[in-house]
């Protein structure tokens, strides 16, 4: 088993992903079981295949797993690829209770990316007790030292009714539409409300933007 997992681990088409399951659930050893279904994930996270497809081979990983580290590592692949039915398929991780809090927070990721609005993402979010909040941007600012620009704007353009506001870049100089101060590392100050609570927050460059949750 040793062999063949390895082999299939590393295979270079998608064809080895049903018995990659197949040992994820039968092989002798828990070690070789979970090494099966980190090659089965690699397969879910690195391939090109059609959404409806990943989406239900991380829930079947999410069956299959018997350690929360490949659990957690098919969410972060449903992150990385979000869709309706990945959405689906966090909110039925969501029952896990080892996984109740990661899946909600990877629910109300990937609720970010699709878009909160709909009346399916809303009806999937309340069953992992999540709800679309009220967010607004009062003032952001990007820089450091004395220098500052004003990104208010460009982050309320963002905000989609999550703390968690995800950026077109993972830099904030290619979000902001260039580097304030080279050579430095910046903050990105927020005044915001969420539901009509006022917060504040000041993030390290490249941070993701997560806003806490006022009382």
């Amino acid at each position: 088993q040793d062999t063949a997992i390895r082999m299939l681990g590393q295979w270079l088409t998608t064809d080895a992903a049903p018995a990659l399951l197949e040992l994820a659930r039968t092989a002798s050893s828990p070690q070789n079981q979970a090494r099966a279904l980190q090659g089965y994930l690699r397969i879910a996270r690195d391939f090109d295949l059609p959404e409806p497809q990943r989406a239900e081979m991380c829930a079947a990983a999410l069956r299959a797993a018997k350690r929360d580290e490949e659990r957690k590592l098919a969410l972060d692949i449903m992150v990385k690829h979000p869709s309706i039915d990945m959405l689906r398929a966090a909110v039925e991780a969501a029952k896990i209770p080892a996984l109740k809090d990661d899946a909600g927070a990877a629910a109300m990721a990937m609720a970010q990316k699709v878009g909160g609005d709909s009346v399916d993402v809303r009806a999937l979010l309340a069953q992992v007790g999540r709800e679309p909040m009220k967010v607004e941007i009062v003032k952001a600012e990007y820089g450091a030292g004395a220098t500052f620009k004003d990104v208010t704007a460009a982050l309320a353009r963002h905000a989609r009714g999550f703390p968690l506001i995800v950026l077109p870049s993972p830099s904030y100089n290619a979000s902001f539409g260039g580097d304030p101060v080279p050579g430095v590392v910046k903050q990105l100050k927020i005044k915001y409300r969420i539901d009509g609570k006022e917060g504040e927050v000041s993030l390290q460059e490249d941070a993701p933007v997560l806003l806490p949750v006022p009382k």
